[in-house]
């Protein structure tokens, strides 16, 4: 039998630089274009208050949010392929314990 020697993957975390962190000023002007009463205004909030990524808010349905335990489950993620979106599992089952 032949081994094939396969070299280390080290997968590393992307620097703090390329991250894009909205600061609660850059929060504030969004919300300032994007006013309450505006589709995008709980979308926005669910995300910036709880650190979700667009597609998980994208795939929140009310069966994922428990008001009685404060709790919100990502169940899918909504994702745009080609012309249309479509829902697919995440990669990981999260749920985002109260705050």
């Amino acid at each position: 039998m032949t081994y094939v020697s396969m070299p280390k993957y080290n997968e590393t975390k992307k620097d703090k630089e390329d991250l894009k962190i909205i600061t609660l000023d850059d929060f504030n002007k969004i919300t300032t274009r994007f006013p309450q009463g505006s589709s995008f205004y709980i979308p926005l909030q669910i995300a910036f208050h709880t650190g979700m990524r667009a597609s998980e808010v994208c795939g929140l349905t009310w069966d994922c949010i428990d008001f009685k335990k404060k709790t919100i489950k990502v169940e899918k993620i909504i994702i745009k392929k080609k012309e249309n979106g479509s829902s697919e599992l995440p990669k990981l089952k999260v749920q985002i314990d109260p705050f």
